[in-house]
């Protein structure tokens, strides 16, 4: 599924890199109910609501923006058993954190994003997201700034209008492929 997002240097932009965070990505081999002993405990309503279907392997969130627009994606995998909840499962978690995000899953979203901003090494993606800065804002976004803006979203009241602006109720981009017996 994908959802029109705002573009590079927009207001919106950090609240839509943290919703990102805070979707996450889900993977059965490490996310899975195996791993928790049952998929209702978890603090991430992406893990919760695939936890649970045995047959849904990944799923993938990713916020790419640029000069003049946004595309907010997610990807899911999984078999055609669950065809239709895959399908309409991605649109169902972005949507449901309009209305019910929590406190424990901004937190989570958080402490990821600070780990990983005092974990940057140079690589590949480092290098592109400076490139990306670079070109669209004309200058490099430091991680103290970067940290800064992110401190200044952790009320969830906040982060819910933005999962309503961007994500509840609007129109939606869906792409399917494989077996589809079930939708």
């Amino acid at each position: 599924s994908g959802f029109a997002a705002a573009p590079f240097g927009h207001h919106d932009y950090f609240a839509l890199k943290f919703a990102e965070k805070i979707i996450g990505n889900y993977n059965a081999e490490h996310d899975g109910a195996a791993h928790l002993n049952g998929h209702h405990l978890s603090h991430s309503t992406n893990h919760r609501v695939w936890g649970c279907k045995t047959g849904v392997t990944l799923s993938r969130t990713k916020y790419e923006a640029f000069s003049d627009f946004g595309l907010f994606t997610m990807y899911v995998h999984g078999n055609d058993f669950w065809g239709r909840e895959i399908f309409f499962g991605m649109n169902y978690i972005a949507s449901s954190l309009a209305v019910s995000l929590e406190i424990t899953e901004v937190l989570r979203a958080r402490a990821e994003w600070f780990n990983e901003l005092l974990n940057q090494h140079s690589s590949k993606n480092l290098n592109e997201e400076i490139a990306k800065e670079l070109l669209y804002v004309g200058r490099r976004i430091t991680r103290t700034e970067a940290a800064y803006r992110l401190s200044h979203l952790a009320d969830p009241s906040d982060l819910r209008t933005v999962f309503h602006n961007y994500f509840f109720n609007k129109e939606i981009g869906s792409a399917l492929w494989g077996p589809q017996h079930n939708i």
